[in-house]
């Protein structure tokens, strides 16, 4: 190549080496510009703040409202011990060190958002290959708090660091730092600083020492995980593994607090930091590291105010897992965002409904039976006492003390003088009053009378005893350590008569009761799902706790049986007239069961009769013929099984227990479940039947609009198919006619048709009433949170009351039917076959068993009765009649035949009601050949008296023509000569 090609070349490279950087220039103009325009808009989008308004927005406070908007509840936590506002100038200098240590150490110095924490931020998150910190700092933490959501977007982080820099202009450094640390949430339903010191160590803010105020900084990056303590149920606590640090009663629930290393672990990285920075000197740093923060620990109560009622806290929970589940939020963030984010929660709750509701239950003795003064006390309970007037069970076991046997005046707990002794200064006490269980020690209940003469019952906690201060013997006494009781000398005392009094500072009482027997109720507008009026108790003073309308999980008894048994069959083969033989049954040990409520067995009946009556041997044996898989699969459509995760119902399958579940005939035949179902579940599984066979998940509230009354989650119930209408259809019709002639008539609502079913647990330890109108549906259960202690009535009783509460409601409501459906067809069949009626089944001895049923088209018989059977029988062994037995006891008569056969030799005898009508399998055997000719004889000479008779040879003198006929004639001509065929004179 020559010279000048060379130069020429040149130019050309750096011509587009220049265009390259030119467009790339361009391109980097136009990608910022793009950017920043979507930055712009991100901004725009953020909301309209007053930073100095701050103080009223740490109070912000979230809303409950009726279907109508009206206000029902203001939320908010009580403000003595969940979250205290407190001034900066209250927290100490080494607490604000140890939150800016960790959380911004340049705190001080930025201007809301720091360049430098965020590209370390990131260093650190692509080293590690995950987000191990974050970038923001304590002002945009604050402003996401205050007026943003908690969704994981690029978008909020832009406007977050955007408000950031808005708070910086108007606020002072102090301000922001005051609004942060009574804003954020640190674990155990603390929120701030200042509750957090009492919901850890039982103190003010003021008092926390470094080493504490440490431990709560570093709860901030993860309160699940670095919470100074944890809270499990007593019989999960295992004193190997778990330190106990307190006890606490969170929501009616007994806890133990135990003590969670992490938070330790984490508190000394921030003492760490805080040395790191200067915050601490290298004593101090000493100091704080050698503090025990295990024996710190005080876990104080967890209380809540403002409850208006069950149905509100039945709201709150919804509202908790509809913003995990739809939204993606942590339990945390969802608790944090209902009460303290502004949310304005729109209820499915009919005020009215509710209100008619709760008067009734605040009058439920009184309404049940009257005035007080008629009233034997204890009201509505069937109880066993002992001498010394505790109640005691049916093994003669203590369940409940009377208040007297077991507490002074002073409430201090009473130890007979022969259940204890003190050695070597150990006490040692063996009382039935005291049970370990799980490492702890259990104090027994106690009961006492109101003045309406209602029994209530009263919970004692656990003996309050460091794990080092106390062991258990091998007989079961409890020896509690001399070393203890030198530093509790007010632990105990021995009183005047000898008896051992311990401190009631050492144990807690729930001195104003819970009155039994106890009750829940659910009413719900089947169509919509919408919750209308809930109670989850009665008679409850002060905070309202455990919830029994829905988690509380009691045997369903035979309340059960419609949605276990009895659709699942419609669905699959079954017809209402088709016929179950309430015979003998056995279990898989050979061992006659189940019993009926009636004595003995009546034989067969049809479908729906089985459900009139409520025959606990047919649902049994229509579980068994459907098979338990198909009946779990009816209940998992239903909502009472969860099949994506059963841990989350009550239903116990297999899978969870393979010793003790629900997967038998018990269970799914007669209710007798491990666990039970809630009144809830069981009111919305009899709504699926009302609402036309489709399964409608209940709600409580039906959207929820953020502090901005932006839409925030819209709560659509989840549905699904069970049955068709026409199965669900026939199953109402059927219950229905359980109320109108069944056994559940005391449910019947005037002037309105209603269906449903009793249901009653062994010794009536449950009632049940579920059921519902073309209006509503409603659940109904009633019983003793004891299942030992009994009602003096079953199931009459919560019918009775579903029918008092449920007439209140239909007041000025219309009067119609349950809706039918299409291809609903009517037919006159047997009650014995289920098929067709002939002429024969109106003539059942019994009376007609002809009966109008209804049909899903297609599934109606299409053949006539084959039970129904007329015979001859002889009137004397009431057995077939032969052709030797006499006319004159030969009838015509109707029975039924049964398919398979019944015989009582295979029962030890027994045999059902009805078998009397059951058709005869044997031959008469008193009439045979022999007998019909010496029958025959005897009639003919009447034994020598007939009236014609005149020569000695003993036979009538007949002239020709004196017979009737040839047959006679025949007759006559040849009979037996004497001593012939056997026959004698002495024999005739």
């Amino acid at each position: 190549m020559s010279e000048d090609n060379k130069k020429k070349s040149k130019p050309k490279w750096k011509k587009r080496l220049k265009i390259f950087f030119l467009a790339l220039v361009i391109l980097t103009i136009i990608g910022a510009g793009i950017v920043a325009g979507i930055v712009i808009g991100i901004i725009k989008d953020a909301p309209d703040i007053n930073p100095t308004n701050i103080n009223s927005l740490l109070n912000q406070t979230s809303f409950i409202l009726d279907q109508d908007g009206n206000v029902l509840e203001k939320i908010q936590m009580n403000t003595g011990e969940y979250r205290t506002i407190v001034s900066i100038n209250q927290m100490p200098q080494h607490l604000k060190d140890a939150f800016i240590s960790i959380e911004d150490e340049r705190f001080e110095k930025h201007i809301g958002v720091d360049i430098i924490g965020i590209v370390k931020s990131a260093i650190d998150n692509i080293k590690a290959g995950e987000i191990v910190r974050g970038g923001s700092t304590i002002t945009q933490q604050l402003a996401r708090n205050l007026y943003l959501s908690l969704e994981q977007k690029w978008s909020r982080k832009i406007q977050e660091a955007y408000l950031a820099l808005q708070m910086e202009k108007v606020l002072t450094k102090d301000q922001i730092l005051e609004g942060y640390l009574n804003r954020i949430f640190l674990g155990q339903g603390a929120y701030g600083v200042q509750a957090a010191a009492q919901t850890y160590f039982s103190k003010d803010v003021e008092d926390l020492t470094i080493a504490e105020s440490a431990a709560l900084a570093g709860i901030i990056k993860s309160p699940t995980r670095y919470a100074l303590y944890q809270t499990i149920r007593p019989e999960d606590f295992d004193s190997e593994k778990h330190v106990k640090v307190g006890e606490l009663d969170i929501l009616g629930d007994k806890y133990i607090a135990v003590f969670n290393e992490e938070g330790v672990r984490r508190q000394r990285i921030v003492l760490a930091k805080m040395l790191e920075l200067g915050k601490i000197t290298e004593e101090e740093y000493n100091e704080a590291l050698a503090h025990d923060i295990k024996e710190s620990l005080k876990p104080g109560e967890r209380k809540v105010e403002g409850i208006s009622s069950y149905f509100n806290d039945l709201i709150k929970v919804q509202v908790i897992e509809a913003l995990m589940e739809e939204l993606g939020y942590s339990r945390e963030q969802a608790e944090k965002e209902l009460y303290t984010g502004g949310l304005k929660i729109y209820s499915t709750m009919d005020l009215e409904l509710q209100k008619t509701l709760e008067d009734i239950y605040n009058n439920f003795t009184e309404i049940l039976l009257g005035s007080p003064e008629n009233i034997k006390a204890p009201a509505l309970i069937k109880w066993r006492v002992n001498k010394a007037g505790n109640i005691i069970d049916d093994r003669n076991n203590t369940i409940f003390y009377k208040k007297e046997n077991l507490l002074d005046d002073n409430y201090n707990l009473i130890i007979e003088k022969d259940s204890f002794e003190i050695a070597d200064g150990n006490l040692i006490i063996k009382s039935p009053k005291l049970t370990t269980y799980m490492g702890n020690v259990d104090i027994a209940d106690y009961y006492t009378i109101d003045e309406r003469k209602n029994l209530i019952t009263h919970r004692v906690g656990t003996l309050s005893l460091p794990s080092d201060g106390f062991s258990i013997g091998e007989d079961g006494s409890i020896n509690i350590s001399s070393n203890f009781l030198n530093k509790n000398p007010e632990f105990h005392t021995v009183d005047g008569e000898g008896r051992l009094l311990i401190s009631e500072k050492y144990f807690s009482i729930q001195k104003e009761g819970i009155v039994q027997p106890q009750s829940a109720t659910v009413i719900m507008d089947y169509r919509t799902g919408h919750i209308k009026a809930l109670v989850g108790g009665r008679d409850v003073e002060g905070n309202r706790i455990l919830n029994r309308a829905t988690a509380s999980a009691r045997q369903p008894g035979s309340t059960i049986k419609p949605i276990a048994a009895y659709l699942p069959a419609l669905d699959n083969g079954y017809t209402a007239a088709t016929p179950i033989d309430d015979i003998p049954f056995y279990d898989g040990n050979g061992n006659l069961w189940p019993n009926n409520w009636y004595s003995g067995y009546r034989g067969i009946y049809t479908l729906r009769k089985s459900v009139e009556q409520s025959v606990n041997v047919n649902s049994v044996k229509t579980v068994q013929s459907i098979g338990v898989a198909t009946s779990m699969e009816y209940l998992s459509r239903m909502g009472i099984i969860n099949k994506e995760d059963p841990t989350k119902d009550n239903f116990v399958t297999s899978a969870e227990n393979s010793a003790n579940n629900d997967e038998n005939l018990s269970a799914l035949g007669l209710g007798g479940m491990t666990k039970g179902l809630s009144p809830l579940e069981m009111t919305a599984a009899y709504g699926s039947i009302a609402n036309a066979g489709t399964y409608i998940k209940p709600i409580s509230f039906t959207k929820i609009l953020d502090k901005h009354d932006n839409l925030l989650l819209d709560n659509s119930p989840k549905k699904n198919v069970v049955v068709s209408p026409e199965i669900a259809y026939i199953m109402t019709d059927i219950l229905r006619t359980t109320v109108s002639n069944g056994i559940a008539g005391r449910a019947q609502v005037p002037n309105m048709p209603t269906a449903g079913k009793t249901g009653t647990t062994q010794d009536q330890a449950d009632a049940w009433f579920v059921g519902y109108t073309p209006h509503y549906v409603m659940g109904l259960w009633i019983g003793n949170d004891s299942p030992q202690i009994k009602l003096s009535q079953g199931s009459a009783m919560a019918a009775q009351l579903w029918r008092i509460i449920m007439t209140k409601v239909h007041e000025g409501l219309e009067a119609k039917s349950f809706e039918q459906p299409p291809n609903i067809v009517t037919l006159n069949v047997c009650t014995q076959s289920g098929k067709l009626a002939t002429e024969l089944c109106q003539r059942d001895p019994r009376g007609s068993q002809v009966r109008s049923e209804i049909f899903a088209q297609g599934t109606q018989p299409t053949e006539f009765c084959d039970v129904h059977v007329e015979l001859e029988v002889d009137v004397t062994t009431n057995k077939l009649a032969s052709e030797y037995c006499p006319e004159d006891v030969v009838e015509n008569r109707v029975f039924i035949k049964r398919n398979p056969p019944y015989n009582p030799q295979e029962h030890n005898g027994i045999v059902p009601a009805d078998y009397q009508y059951t058709a005869p399998s044997e031959v008469c055997e008193k009439h045979t050949q022999d007998s019909w000719i010496s029958d025959w004889l005897r009639d003919f000479f009447n034994d020598g008296e007939n009236e014609d008779y005149e020569g000695e040879d003993g036979y009538e003198d007949y002239e020709d023509g004196q017979f009737e006929n040839n047959d006679q004639l025949d007759e006559y001509n040849n009979l037996p000569e004497e001593g012939s065929n056997g026959i004698n004179g002495d024999e005739e």
